[in-house]
């Protein structure tokens, strides 16, 4: 398990059995909770360049270990990977937990399909690992409030684990710093919108 990003406290990650990797990160800031999460979702996180930078990094990153194509049942991202490929799996006024599924080392991240939370807590195959990202708006002292993303990923067997680890220890540091841009912009988005 590696050590978390941040000063978020660790929890029991949603809808997972367990999990072997981990990071956490936040920031306090003004800004109302549906706004904060709702500029996280609409972010085009490929506009900002540090993240567009980091990102494309990123995505060269698995050719390293796999470099064969990608089964056909093995749903290949198309487009740039982002928010979107994500699946909503639970969403209330001051949370926002998504999930994602797929041999993540690989070129085009191995992705698969998944509908919705039921999909998701069903899916359990060799060789296949489940990511849960979730983000959280918690009241903060002088009237600010705590604007906080962990990413927990659970790998069902030793083979998926050895692989993910090598693919985590060289994405950390990039993945890292794109959540913590994500809740930076989505802050400063917030200070520039009405309340809703």
């Amino acid at each position: 398990m590696s050590p978390s990003g941040g000063t978020v406290m660790l929890r029991t990650p949603p809808y997972l059995p367990s999990f072997q990797f981990h990071e956490a990160h936040e920031l306090t800031c003004a800004g109302n909770p549906q706004q904060l999460l709702q500029a996280i979702l609409t972010q085009n996180l490929r506009q900002d360049p540090l993240i567009g930078f980091f990102m494309a990094l990123r995505e060269r990153v698995p050719g390293i270990f796999l470099r064969r194509k990608p089964p056909q049942n093995t749903a290949a991202a198309p487009n740039p990977f982002g928010l979107d490929n994500f699946t909503r799996l639970e969403t209330t006024p001051t949370h926002m937990t998504l999930g994602l599924v797929g041999r993540f080392w690989r070129p085009t991240f191995g992705l698969y399909p998944i509908a919705d939370l039921s999909a998701f807590k069903a899916f359990n195959t060799p060789g296949i690992a489940k990511l849960v990202l979730t983000f959280e708006v918690e009241p903060a002292p002088k009237h600010t409030v705590k604007l906080a993303t962990q990413t927990w990923v659970y790998c069902p067997d030793t083979a998926t684990r050895f692989k993910m680890q090598l693919y985590w220890a060289l994405i950390r540091p990039a993945s890292g710093l794109i959540r913590r841009r994500i809740l930076a912009l989505a802050a400063k988005q917030a200070r520039t919108t009405r309340p809703l």
